[in-house]
């Protein structure tokens, strides 16, 4: 029968190993806090990103609310609206139109579908079923179902 490590005998040992315990602890502490700062770094833009972009969406929605409904009202004709909306303005547009696409129904719906066909919207979604990503793709998919694209 083996006979047990007897205390003292890893106590002994524990001097010879100990500075290369402690270096080897520093180093993966010091690399859990480089980690740690990138991540908070990434997140941290990431949100100025968003913040940034909501802002943008605010700003074009409130210009463009007005217009549209005095496009479906007949005061203001497609080709006044797509001076307002210039073609990188597209996905932001299409952001603020998805909702009014959503809730109007009959003649304004078709108004606005012939809107979107004039901004060619559903050939910015077309492209868009060409791209690597997956998730513009099923957008560019929603979207031509809601606008009844064949």
């Amino acid at each position: 029968m083996p006979r047990p490590m007897e205390y003292t005998d890893l106590a002994a040992a524990i001097p010879e190993y100990r500075n290369y315990v402690l270096t080897a602890v520093i180093i993966f502490i010091s690399i859990q806090f480089v980690l740690i700062f990138f991540l908070i770094f990434y997140a941290t833009l990431l949100r100025l990103k968003d913040k940034n972009t909501a802002k943008k969406q605010k700003l074009k929605s409130d210009r463009w609310f007005i217009s549209l409904f005095d496009y479906l009202e007949g005061k203001i004709t497609g080709e006044d609206f797509r001076l307002l909306v210039k073609k990188r303005d597209i996905p932001y547009f299409l952001e603020f139109s998805k909702e009014y696409f959503l809730d109007l129904a009959g003649e304004d719906k078709v108004k606005l579908r012939e809107l979107l066909v004039e901004l060619r919207v559903d050939d910015y979604l077309i492209k868009s079923l060409s791209t690597g990503n997956h998730w513009k793709k099923i957008y560019a998919i929603y979207y031509l179902g809601l606008m009844d694209c064949q």
